[in-house]
């Protein structure tokens, strides 16, 4: 493009710092593409056997925003020659085209939301716990771990424990996490801390990362509308959207994880106790 515009503007003045910039411009975008494309590689490669429907789907809109990205930057490319050769048809097609595009990125970007990350658990489903024993032990690892990892943290106990307290009362009482676009902010907010203090709570006291967290809660509500009467005629589906659940996908690993069994099984089983 550079050696193109040295040829095309010989007379211009400022042709040597316009075709330094863009050229500099085109090396910059050249090598981002490739770092882009390297690291989504490296990515699928790590995790492509523990990817969630949520994060296909949030992946899907990154390949778009970049395969349009490229489009974009050919349209602008051609745009300089055609307007050069002085085709006006061709001229008037490339703005449409630029227009359609622009439009088409700024509706998908408005509709996309980047809040199916945080609800998406890529914790692979677990087996069930046999005994309390081994419960104990692992949370007992899990609190040491946290609590190496957040030594130079600055809660103190006391402050610790309001926290807690307040985080306990917020999912009881306001049931947050029935809301499935709840995020960690609107939770800390809630608390009245931050983020990064939440996390750490949870983390030390609870053993847990924040999604795994919230998606206990919904599950232990799901439990409860299972025994239900009044929801009997709902779906599982249903249940699940009700309790803030807004992937099949996500809900059936959640639910597994938390009680060791299919939320179908888990259901039958309480409506064949009902019957005798």
């Amino acid at each position: 493009y550079g050696v193109f515009l040295l040829k095309s503007m010989p007379g211009r003045q400022t042709w040597l710092i316009e075709i330094i910039v863009k050229s500099v411009i085109g090396i910059q975008l050249l090598i981002y593409l490739g770092f882009g494309v390297k690291l989504y590689k490296d990515f699928f490669r790590e995790k492509s056997t523990a990817i969630c429907g949520e994060l296909k789907l949030y992946i899907n809109g990154v390949q778009t925003f970049a395969i349009s990205f490229v489009v974009l930057m050919l349209l602008l490319i051609s745009h300089r020659f055609i307007h050069e050769i002085g085709d006006s048809l061709s001229s008037t097609l490339f703005v449409l085209a630029l227009l359609i595009l622009n439009i088409g990125l700024a509706y998908f970007g408005i509709r996309f939301d980047d809040n199916e990350l945080y609800n998406c658990d890529l914790t692979p489903p677990l087996m069930p716990l046999e005994t309390q024993n081994i419960v104990a032990a692992e949370a007992a690892i899990k609190t040491g771990v946290a609590e190496k990892k957040y030594q130079s943290s600055c809660l103190c106990d006391d402050l610790k424990e309001e926290l807690i307290a307040s985080l306990l009362h917020v999912m009881k009482e306001q049931e947050p996490y029935t809301n499935s676009r709840v995020r960690i902010d609107d939770i800390a907010e809630l608390v009245g801390t931050n983020t990064k203090y939440l996390s750490q709570l949870i983390n030390e006291h609870f053993g847990k990362n924040f999604h795994v967290f919230l998606n206990d809660y919904r599950c232990t509500k799901v439990v409860k509308l299972f025994h239900d009467q009044n929801f009997d005629d709902y779906s599982i589906e249903g249940i699940a959207e009700t309790c803030g659940f807004n992937s099949r996908s996500t809900f059936v690993a959640s639910f597994k994880r938390f009680s060791g069994k299919l939320p179908s099984e888990y259901r039958n089983s309480i409506q064949v106790k009902s019957k005798r």
